[in-house]
Order: structure tokens, then C-alpha cells, then sequence
């Protein structure tokens, strides 16, 4: 990273400083790519996806089988599945190829467009792609073979949409990303409190076509079938060491490390429910109430959506590692509000420990923490946890310092401004 500051600060020519922080991106991501979990590539493609595309080529009732399969199988709305046939229609090794350039092509645009929509100039662009390529949460996803890292292009581009009121598309493209995976939902109600209800009706619009084809191709009984494993794994945590939800590292941190490895959902008692369900509505009704408060000032909506995918992360109660992902435009948003600040003050630390914490490799070695004390292995399990909370923390604050200053700016009077 020195060595790419260092030349985005020379003289030397932007084509020869992007060509040589394209390479060292590469080579990094490469890296990241190979130390990275599972030991076997692209499994959720191979084993969810592509089977899925797979199946449904003869019919839909061959994806049952598949659904029938639970966190082990095809999780998502039956009629996403036609979207994986044209990867059916390779040879598997070709089809993971495919999928991975695909995924590859999202991550550049993503890039491209945070440093359009964010003004990044030369040095912070050349920065932010070798952060990007090395980034753990998004690498995991791609070795992962699932749709995360390719979703970050559908986030970004409704937050560009939404900037350029472009209401109903944008709400078509976070409904998008939202049908591949659900917790993304809460997006639509972010901009129903707003009143951007030309957002809702585009979302809403994506949303109930989806359904009705999904429901007329499939039937009932394949939708009942979903919603029941839907449920099992949406109403109880799995203590893996690659999920990062506040009710999954609760359940580590009551099974001990010898859960780590373990993907069957485990209800958790009462008291442990209510407590979580407690802390989710606080952190919640906090994101709400600052961003109520902020009226319809364009430049926070980038700040609230944020905010609400941090949430996401932080309070599904499945939330994959790999969900993380969905970090990068909060750190990019606070980059924008502390690049003048001292590195010394606390919110700058405070960023820079939220980086520290999300950036490493998601590996089993992290898990392996069976010589440390109970609560230090819990507490290490968790590390992408705590990088969610931290940075949904700043965010928070970062919004109250917006509004303070505006309000400040406000009340001045004509003859002192």
C-alpha cells in the first residue's frame, strides 16, 4: 500500500500508475484468493448455483431436490435458479470460470463507480482498488463461488441511480439485489421512511413480478417448501466461524470453540433471545432516528445506506462472512468525512480499527482457537462482528456531526456568515 501511495503521488504518468497498481492489485488479490476458505473452489456455486441452473433445464420440478437440500442446497427463490441456466449449459470447469470472470467484471465496476460517485481522485483511486482487491470478506465470496462481491455493482449502482433521481430504476435494482438475497429488503423500507416512493414503487414493482412468475412457473407447494427452510434457517443461528450475526456469536460464545465448524441451526435460550432482540431494535430505532432527523438532504442518503447495510450485517441472523462485503461503501464513506482529519483523533482510530478488523482473509485458522481461554477464541471468531459494530457506531456519529454542523450553519446569523 505504501509503494501505490507513494506512486500516486509521483509525476509519473496516471496510465503507468494505474498499470502498475492494476498489477500489484492482482497479484494481492491473488494471494487473498488462495489462503482463503473453503479448501474447495467455488463450492457455492457448484453445489447451489450451478446445480439449481442445472435441474431446471429438465423442469421445474427437478429443483426440489435441490431445496429440499436446506443451507446445503438452493436457498434462494425458486425462479432465481433460471438465472444460472446459462452457466448449466457449460462444462462445470468452464461454468466456475465463467461465473468467476462474471464476478471478477462486477468488482471493477463496483470500483469504478465508488470512485465516481465519491469523487475519489487519482491517489485515493489507485488506493481504494488495492484495498478492494485485497479486501477478505469480498475475496472469501468470490473463492466462495457465492453473489455477494457481484451484488456490491447492484448496491453502488442504485446508490448512483438514487443521486441522479433515476427513482424508479434504482428501486429496480436494489429490489434486484434484494431478491438474491432478502435482508437486502430493508432497503425498500429505508426509502419508504423517506418518502421516496418512487424508489418503493420500482422495488415494489420488481418484488410482486418476481414472486407472481416464481409462484406461476413453480406452484405453491415449491414455495411452501422454501418458506420452511427459509424459516428453520432465518429463526435460529448457526454458530459457525463464518457467520458474523450478534445472535451467532452469541451461540459461540455459549457452545465454545468446539462449535466453530458446525452449520445446523441451534435455538438459543430466552433470556439469550431477548437480549439480542433488545440490543437489534436499539441499534435499529438509533439508524432510524438519525436518519429521520436528517430530513431529505441528499448527501446523507449515501451515509443512511450505509448505516443500514452495516445493519444488515451486523442483525441477520444468518449473515455470511462474505456479507461484509457490503462494508465498502460505509469505509468509503467515512474516508470522505475524515480524509482532513488528523489520524490521531479518536473517529479516525476508530476507522482505521473497524478496517484493521474486517480486512484479514477468512480463514479455518481463525476458527483453530481451541488453546485460548472461552471468551478469547469467542471474541477472535468474531472479528468481522465487531468491525460491523464499530463502523455502524462511527456512522452514527459521523451523521450527528452532519447535523449538528448543519443546524449550526443554519442558525448563523446574515451579518456573521
Amino acid at each position: 500500500m505504501a509503494i501505490i501511495w507513494r506512486l500516486s503521488r509521483s509525476a509519473m504518468p496516471a496510465r503507468l500508475v494505474f498499470a502498475i497498481t492494476a498489477i500489484l492489485s492482482a497479484l494481492m488479490a491473488s494471494f487473498v484468493f488462495a489462503i482463503s476458505e473453503p479448501p474447495h473452489l467455488f463450492e457455492d456455486f457448484t453445489d447451489a448455483y450451478l446445480a439449481a441452473g442445472q435441474a431446471v433445464l429438465s423442469g421445474p420440478e427437478a429443483l426440489r431436490p435441490e431445496i429440499e437440500l436446506g443451507a446445503h442446497g438452493f436457498v434462494n427463490l425458486p425462479i432465481v435458479a433460471y438465472l444460472f441456466t446459462p452457466f448449466a449449459l457449460l462444462p462445470d470447469d468452464m461454468a466456475s470460470l465463467a461465473f468467476l470472470l462474471a464476478g471478477i467484471a462486477a468488482m471493477i465496476g463496483a470500483w469504478w463507480l465508488i470512485c465516481r460517485h465519491f469523487r475519489f481522485d487519482r491517489k485515493v483511486s489507485a488506493l481504494s482498488l488495492f484495498v478492494m482487491s485485497s479486501f477478505g470478506p469480498m475475496l472469501y465470496s468470490v473463492r466462495e463461488g457465492n453473489t455477494s462481491h457481484i451484488l456490491l455493482l447492484a448496491l453502488i449502482g442504485g446508490l448512483v441511480l438514487s443521486r441522479a433521481r433515476r427513482d424508479y430504476l434504482a428501486g429496480i435494482v436494489f429490489a434486484a439485489a434484494a431478491i438474491i438475497k432478502p435482508p437486502l429488503l430493508l432497503i425498500g423500507i429505508y426509502f419508504a421512511l423517506r418518502q421516496r416512493w418512487r424508489v418503493v414503487a420500482g422495488g415494489l414493482g420488481m418484488c410482486v413480478g418476481t414472486l407472481a412468475l416464481s409462484l406461476l412457473v413453480f406452484g405453491w407447494d415449491m414455495h411452501a417448501l422454501w418458506i420452511g427452510n427459509f424459516r428453520e434457517y432465518a429463526g435460529a443461528p448457526m454458530p459457525g466461524f463464518n457467520t458474523q450475526s450478534l445472535a451467532a456469536a452469541t451461540l459461540r460464545f455459549m457452545l465454545g470453540p468446539d462449535s466453530y465448524l458446525d452449520w445446523e441451526p441451534h435455538a438459543l435460550p430466552g433470556s439469550a433471545r431477548a437480549v439480542i432482540l433488545g440490543l437489534t431494535l436499539i441499534l435499529f430505532a438509533i439508524g432510524v432516528w438519525v436518519s429521520r432527523r436528517a430530513g431529505g438532504a441528499d448527501d446523507r442518503e449515501d451515509m443512511d445506506i450505509s448505516l443500514l447495510l452495516a445493519f444488515i450485517c451486523i442483525a441477520s441472523t444468518v449473515s455470511w462472512s462474505h456479507y461484509y462485503t457490503w462494508l465498502i461503501p460505509a469505509f468509503s464513506v467515512v474516508y470522505s468525512r475524515l480524509k482532513n482529519e488528523d489520524l490521531l483523533t479518536w473517529p479516525a482510530i476508530s476507522a482505521l480499527a473497524a478496517f484493521v478488523l474486517a480486512m484479514p482473509a477468512e480463514r479455518i485458522g481463525h476458527a483453530e482457537t481451541g488453546r485460548l481461554p472461552g471468551i478469547i477464541a469467542g471474541v477472535a471468531s468474531s472479528h468481522l462482528l465487531w468491525a460491523g459494530l464499530l463502523l455502524y457506531g462511527l456512522l452514527i456519529w459521523l451523521a450527528e456531526g452532519s447535523l449538528a454542523s448543519r443546524r449550526n450553519r443554519t442558525s448563523t446569523p446574515n451579518a456573521e456568515k
